[in-house]
């Protein structure tokens, strides 16, 4: 689990961050919500930094520090979409 964060923390220019639910992963016998996912992504190295399962009772915003935390990013422009502003 340490070679993301250290590939990261070699990593300059922007990484975007965003949340997606899977398609077709809700649960209708248990009434369970769909899964949702944190993703980072280095765009010019075109590479998945990090995911991170964001918890049923939790939300995307919530989850985009501890990913960035995870890994370290320094030097490096986040961007996000709007729900981050």
């Amino acid at each position: 689990m340490t070679f993301m964060p250290d590939f990261a923390a070699q990593l300059k220019g922007v990484a975007a961050v965003d949340g997606k639910s899977l398609r077709r992963a809700y649960d209708h016998v248990d009434g369970q919500s769909p899964l949702r996912l944190v993703n980072v992504w280095a765009v010019e190295q075109r590479l998945v930094l990090g995911q991170l399962l964001v918890d049923e009772k939790s939300n995307e915003i919530q989850a985009v520090p501890d990913i960035l935390e995870w890994l370290s990013l320094t030097d490096v422009t986040i961007t996000a979409d709007a729900m981050h502003c």
